[in-house]
């Protein structure tokens, strides 16, 4: 309970509110905070939105530039009738951040099907991202692990009747979900950047074991994308960044501490610079061990 009261104490902080950003996509409701480079962008779970983000932003706001939005058909955002496959809402991301004039480079951060959207989007626009968090990311290659272990299909996918009455496009998004996680799999070679997977223990306790193996085989897979990857086990539910907002912001600042060993050359394109790769590694493992520290 002492822990509920605490997150509802930082959530309720607030942010700016959201404002409603036109694209040609309809209109979006985006939270901005702070400013400063890099971005950090915010990709929320299938039927969640920026508000989840509130405690994490809060904490960041006064170093970085944060953006959370709402996808289409939650929160304040329009709902549409376009379709909901990974490329789409890649490509809608990529018009609000045009929208309010959020340049590259980008820091990712996704949550559970946000996570997947940002590993999508890193793979297509590598010259633009310079470090990813993943919160407990669903893997692209998940459901297949699970079907070669034999586990229920009433496991693998979130029921539909979770969404099937939803107001907003959450539906949509889980029908679209297989065809999601293939477009990830198929996607260009993601980038040699910092990335930090954030995974829970805790839920994953009171599902059948083979679940559970599919999912820490997945996550470790996640932190193998990149050379500069890490990952930390979090006593958390699937919620890591409402649950303990801290371990994420001290996440985020890892991989922008790393991420300074980046050089933006004046083309915009990003590349691994001088020093050598391993000052990287040691920057990322330096600020992870903090990190680490904070989520015993």
């Amino acid at each position: 309970m002492e822990q509920e009261k605490s997150i509802r104490e930082r959530r309720s902080k607030g942010l700016s509110r959201a404002k409603l950003v036109a694209t040609p996509y309809g209109a979006r409701a985006v939270v901005t905070a702070g400013a400063g480079s890099p971005t950090i962008i915010f990709e929320s779970g299938m039927g969640c939105g920026a508000e989840d983000w509130s405690a994490v932003l809060s904490a960041l706001s006064p170093q970085v530039r944060a953006i959370a939005y709402d996808r289409a058909g939650q929160g304040g955002s329009e709902k549409t009738k376009l379709p909901r496959d990974g490329h789409q809402m890649v490509m809608e991301l990529r018009a609000v951040l045009e929208a309010i004039a959020a340049a590259p480079p980008y820091i990712l951060v996704g949550h559970s099907l946000g996570g997947t959207l940002v590993t999508l989007f890193a793979s297509m626009y590598p010259e633009e991202v310079v470090g990813v968090v993943l919160v407990d990311a669903r893997p692209p290659d998940f459901s297949q692990r699970c079907r070669k272990l034999n586990v229920s299909e009433f496991f693998i996918n979130p029921p539909a009747a979770l969404f099937a009455f939803s107001a907003g496009n959450a539906f949509d998004e889980l029908e679209a979900s297989a065809q999601i996680m293939r477009q990830t799999r198929k996607a260009g070679k993601f980038p040699s950047v910092p990335l930090i997977v954030l995974t829970q223990k805790t839920a994953i306790k009171l599902i059948p074991e083979s679940l559970s193996v599919a999912w820490f085989e997945g996550q470790r897979r996640l932190a193998k994308m990149s050379p500069l990857g890490k990952i930390k086990y979090c006593e958390s539910g699937h919620k890591i960044h409402c649950e303990m907002p801290e371990v994420v912001v001290k996440a985020i600042h890892s991989v922008v501490t790393a991420a300074k060993y980046l050089t933006l050359p004046k083309s915009g394109s990003i590349r691994l610079g001088d020093p050598e790769p391993m000052s990287v590694r040691e920057s990322l493992e330096n600020a992870f061990e903090e990190t680490r520290q904070l989520a015993l």
